[in-house]
């Protein structure tokens, strides 16, 4: 938990906070690689039947991926099986 002072969210757990800049990196880099294929946040969320509040809420690390989510758009993108836990798990 954190507390807001202003418009800036302090959080109280450090732990959390790295946790979540990690997430955000790591979903930077999943970002990149659509613009690269083209491929927009609405594109991708149609392509996976998912909401685009859902897919939002997964790349901002809000909620984490399934292991079947990630392979599919690893197939999509043409992120080899190998590099998966990269992007989507923090491996």
């Amino acid at each position: 938990m954190g507390i807001i002072i202003g418009k800036i969210y302090v959080y109280e757990n450090k732990e959390r906070r790295n946790a979540l800049m990690r997430n955000a990196r790591l979903h930077n880099e999943l970002r990149a690689k659509m613009m690269i294929k083209g491929i927009t946040q609405e594109n991708l969320s149609k392509e996976m039947n998912l909401s685009a509040t859902a897919l939002n809420r997964k790349l901002n690390g809000r909620t984490g991926f399934l292991i079947e989510e990630a392979e599919r758009i690893g197939r999509i993108l043409d992120i080899e099986q190998d590099d998966l836990g990269r992007y989507f798990f923090n491996q």
